[in-house]
């Protein structure tokens, strides 16, 4: 430690942080508050000996004696988790329903509906959470809005031109590209996200038959589309610098396969194969090709979608069979069933909460979304039900730090 000379004494600084979580406990649901405290220790040791004049009065001390000062400051940030749901409705304008999600019990508050189009697919929040998008396959569109980091309202800031019927979309880690699959023009749209969360197009990209799902690793480094009709994924190396694509290959899944999710590892990648009603495994090669493991029964018809926890411990299917299969991904990549569990009717959604404690389905029929409480053990229990007006299909959660 370096001394500096205050007088005849010496003044060293010691930083002090303290960190504590604090959940809500009101009646409304409020944010999760991370609270900082800094304390800053100055202390001043004056030597034997010194001699001091005051008032007339001389003073020799003779032994050393120290003076210790301590200024304490903290700093409360607020976070905040939103759930997003887009409603499809078959004719006339579809919508977004927003809830912000209670840190401590998982139960969804409603802060509103936000008008859209005809024929909601997938929904996408960027990494940072400011902004949110909106795939319309009637329209063939990507529908963009501004996320309030305060009241997790939404703002309109435009539509951007797809290919023929998107159906899923993807956004690299790092939030400057975004990709959607089009399931009729058999296709990938690349996009640059500009800081205003406006989109320009840098490119399609061609895919197999019936692209349904896409996904990037959690490096932004490949892009995967699942192909439904064609039974395989296309793989390519994403340009960092423009987004642009570069096929390095195709693999064969099972039958039908509707998405595709690379686990936060970045080591293995699964499908869900509507047809088969199954789920195939890979290993990520270092350049991103694609290496089978195997495959897992889901137990239940028609799975659709695919999360997984943050640490990437377990995997979930939603069936359209009202039900969710739970998986634990083992050592390799191979999956255990722990079991099926009961939703809401039809459902197509599936994510988990940034916080990795809850999970939420979005179910078709039933016009709700289902929330689960994640135990331990990667099983789940149900926490409640919670409406969203007509046809919800695909959802996303958001955190934003303030």
């Amino acid at each position: 430690m370096k001394k500096a000379k205050l007088g005849f004494g010496v003044l060293s600084l010691v930083a002090v942080v303290l960190m504590g979580i604090v959940l809500s406990g009101c009646d409304a649901i409020g944010p999760s508050d991370t609270t900082t405290t800094t304390q800053a220790v100055a202390t001043t040791t004056t030597a034997a000996g010194t001699t001091t004049t005051a008032a007339g009065t001389t003073t020799t001390t003779a032994a050393a004696t120290t003076t210790t000062t301590t200024t304490t400051t903290t700093t409360t940030v607020l976070s905040y988790s939103f759930l997003y749901v887009s409603n499809h409705v078959d004719s006339g304008p579809g919508f977004i329903s927003a809830f912000r999600i209670d840190p401590g019990e998982g139960t969804l508050e409603s802060i509103g509906t936000f008008e859209s189009a005809a024929w909601l697919r997938e929904i996408k929040a960027d990494p940072a959470g400011k902004f949110l998008y909106a795939l319309s396959t009637d329209y063939n569109n990507i529908f963009a809005y501004r996320i309030d980091s305060g009241t997790g309202t939404l703002e309109s800031i435009g539509s951007f031109d797809t290919g023929t019927a998107p159906w899923c979309m993807a956004i690299e880690p790092s939030g400057q590209f975004l990709y959607a699959a089009n399931r009729v023009s058999n296709n990938v749209s690349g996009y640059k996200i500009e800081s205003d969360g406006t989109l320009t197009t840098v490119g399609s990209f061609d895919a197999g038959t019936y692209t349904f799902g896409v996904t990037a690793d959690p490096a932004g480094k490949f892009l995967y589309a699942a192909n439904t009709n064609s039974d395989n994924i296309f793989a390519y190396n994403i340009d960092s610098s423009t987004g642009t694509l570069e096929s390095i290959g195709s693999f064969e899944t099972g039958t039908g396969p509707w998405a595709v999710l690379v686990e936060p590892s970045g080591k293995y990648l699964y499908t869900a194969n509507y047809s088969s009603n199954n789920v195939s495994a890979f290993a990520v090669e270092a350049d991103g090709t694609l290496t089978t493991i195997g495959s897992a029964e889901t137990g239940a018809p028609s799975p659709v979608a695919l999360a997984t926890d943050p640490l990437g411990h377990f995997l979930y299917t939603a069936n359209n069979g009202s039900s969710v299969t739970v998986f634990r991904i083992e050592s390799g990549g191979n999956l255990t069933s722990l079991g099926l569990f009961t939703t809401g009717i039809l459902p197509y959604g599936i994510v988990t909460d940034p916080s990795g404690q809850f999970l939420y389905t979005a179910n078709r029929n039933s016009h709700n979304v289902w929330a689960f409480r994640i135990e331990a053990d990667g099983t789940l229990t149900n926490i409640g039900s919670f409406e969203t007006g007509l046809e919800p299909m695909y959802l996303t959660t958001v955190k934003i730090i303030q």
